[in-house]
């Protein structure tokens, strides 16, 4: 009987009928699941959820619905490429590493890490959180996609608001942005700001929402979950050659969460070209270090009934106001354009509570999550971002339609369209709208 993937698949005489019936379900549906783990063997960086690098898109965008011209793009963008954001994150690994090795316990392996993670410390030293010239080329090289993408809405003094969030690298992002778009067009009337006066919106932390997101029962499933997909012992004994010291002296979970920090941080630095980290690892351990960082994310912002399913709720305000920016755009004659740079803490929840590509799905089995679809670094790469394109007749049509666009692809909501990618707008307002009553606290 032939293997495939590990399956035994029997296809004998007797039960040739229902047996292929059978195995052909099972195959298709075990090829859908197991495509983002592909992808992970394939390209290890993926890995990495949020310090992944923006991926380019490639596939070609739908044509305009007949008759009908872009007026208005609304987006919410995450920054950049950046540094790791504490001083931590580059200093503890070395840290363990180098009193390791001063009591003569490091492999030649971990000698090599060590020298490494030194490298890549020394690199990154008072970098912590900014933003790296490929973040910088990041959001120049999406601007000019959208002038591609959608020229009616970046001719003549079409105005552009851009807004950001306080945090450097936000405001590089943007400033990054829109330049691009007036070295193509300096007729635009581009207008930038960062001011504390949009954090209610930009950057909301909601303190009651966040006090709850890991209760006591959820920690105990992700732990769980966790021991049944970490084996630490044998990278740390390919490091250290004491399993007594590794015992005493080190902290193995804390260890392991730090160093593949630093594997996925390389990708956004200069460095990428000539460091690695991925290397110390089997591919199933970089598997597996995704699988629960995957998770990971999914329980502090996705809609898991493990904390009541409200995480996403924590961006009502983002998503009250890009309603209202929209309604007040569409009553507008003029094309306008409106720009917002933030983080992935904001992005990931919005695109949970907007349903895009299936992002709202609540499961409270976490071997199931990344079948279902869930998939982390498909939404917030550096740079990530969510363009809502609408689209009308003239200036006096009222039956407006847009598309949505994650990080430049066209992508699905759970809303009924007879011609996707694009939906109505009174449908897609009407069904946010329900969202959000479903949480009425202010």
């Amino acid at each position: 009987m032939p293997e495939i993937r590990g399956f035994t698949v029997p296809y004998t005489i007797m039960k040739k009928f229902l047996t292929t019936i059978i195995n052909i379900v099972v195959c298709v549906s075990l090829s859908a699941q197991i495509s983002y783990k592909e992808e992970i063997l394939k390209t290890p960086e993926l890995s990495a959820s949020n310090s992944v690098v923006y991926p380019t898109p490639h596939k070609k965008l739908t044509p305009s619905p007949k008759g009908m011209k872009p007026f208005y793009l609304s987006h919410y963008g995450r920054h950049g490429s950046r540094y790791l954001t504490k001083n931590e994150d580059y200093s503890y690994v070395p840290r363990v590493l180098k009193e390791a090795d001063e009591a003569g316990k490091l492999t030649p392996l971990g000698k090599d890490v060590l020298r490494r993670t030194e490298l890549l410390a020394r690199f990154c030293e008072a970098r912590w959180g900014d933003l790296t010239d490929l973040g910088a080329q990041q959001h120049k090289d999406i601007a000019r996609r959208m002038t591609k993408h959608f020229p009616e809405l970046f001719k003549g003094k079409t105005h552009v608001v851009a807004r950001s969030t306080l945090v450097p690298r936000c405001v590089l992002s943007m400033a990054n942005a829109t330049q691009q778009l007036t070295a193509i067009n300096p007729r635009l009337q581009v207008e930038i700001e960062a001011s504390s006066h949009d954090l209610h919106y930009m950057n909301h932390q909601d303190r009651y929402l966040r006090s709850i997101t890991r209760p006591d029962t959820l920690e105990a499933v992700y732990k769980d979950f966790c021991n049944r997909h970490w084996n630490l012992q044998p990278l740390m004994t390919s490091l250290i050659n004491d399993t007594a010291y590794i015992r005493q002296n080190i902290e193995l979970e804390k260890l392991q969460v730090y160093m593949f920090r630093m594997a996925g941080s390389i990708q956004n630095t200069e460095l990428r070209d000539s460091l690695t980290l991925f290397d110390i690892y089997t591919p199933e351990e970089i598997y597996n270090n995704w699988l629960t960082a995957n998770a990971w994310w999914y329980l502090g912002y996705g809609f898991t009934p493990l904390n009541g399913a409200t995480q996403p709720f924590t961006q009502r305000f983002l998503l009250r106001q890009l309603i209202a920016d929209a309604d007040s755009c569409i009553a507008l004659d003029r094309p306008n354009v409106q720009l917002r740079f933030g983080h992935d803490t904001m992005l990931l929840p919005l695109v949970c509570l907007m349903g895009v590509n299936g992002y709202n799905v609540s499961v409270d089995d976490l071997e199931m999550l990344a079948p279902s679809g869930w998939i982390d670094y498909r939404v917030f790469p550096m740079a990530a971002n969510l363009q809502l394109v609408f689209y009308r007749r003239n200036a006096k049509d009222r039956d407006v339609w847009l598309k949505v666009l994650l990080n430049e692809e066209e992508a699905t909501l759970p809303v009924p369209t007879t011609q996707p990618p694009y939906y109505r707008w009174s449908d897609v307002r009407a069904y946010m709208l329900k969202v959000l009553s479903k949480y009425p606290k202010e």
